[in-house]
């Protein structure tokens, strides 16, 4: 069989060199924003005593998030993540009410709901963007404190977490 060769004109070499170039300086600015890129979440198990709930400080640094479940008396269970933000830590619930999921990764300084993808604040727990239902639905932080490598708090602090981010809108 013979080849039959078609002449390439030279402005459509130069049309396909600029769109190589284009394609690999686009594919090299994705590589820049790698810190953006969300982190896996991971399940952890927390210490509870009584009305005293802890996790380890150290579980939560260097852009990791952590979830975790809390017992409910009489059954059932709260979920929560702990994370570290611009060198400040903090435990919010874990619950996207509409789309009933309860696992978010963090990506840079946002909260991605792991079902809908709805972007929430991870300063502020309040929605961003996605999903306008699940916005409606900010993430409440849950006071604690430090002490002894401990990140320690309340299940009664928890419970109105719990409870603030199952409601709309802001507490």
């Amino acid at each position: 069989m013979k080849r039959i060769q078609v002449p390439v004109q030279p402005a459509f070499k130069v049309v396909i060199s600029i769109l190589a170039i284009g394609a690999l300086l686009g594919l090299a600015a994705c590589a820049g924003k790698a810190s953006a890129a969300p982190v896996n979440p991971t399940w952890i198990t927390p210490q509870v005593n009584g009305d005293t709930v802890s996790i380890p400080l150290s579980v939560v640094s260097g852009g990791k998030i952590v979830h975790f479940r809390v017992p409910v008396a009489g059954g059932g269970e709260m979920y929560f993540m702990a994370y570290e933000l611009n060198g400040k830590q903090y435990v919010r619930g874990d619950a996207c009410v509409p789309c009933r999921s309860t696992s978010f990764s963090l990506a840079g300084d946002k909260l991605i709901c792991g079902s809908c993808r709805t972007v929430f604040s991870a300063a502020t727990g309040a929605g961003v963007s996605g999903v306008t239902a699940c916005q409606g639905y900010p993430k409440a932080a849950a006071p604690f404190t430090t002490a002894n490598g401990q990140l320690t708090m309340t299940a009664s602090d928890l419970q109105t977490a719990w409870a603030d981010t199952l409601q709309p809108g802001l507490p």
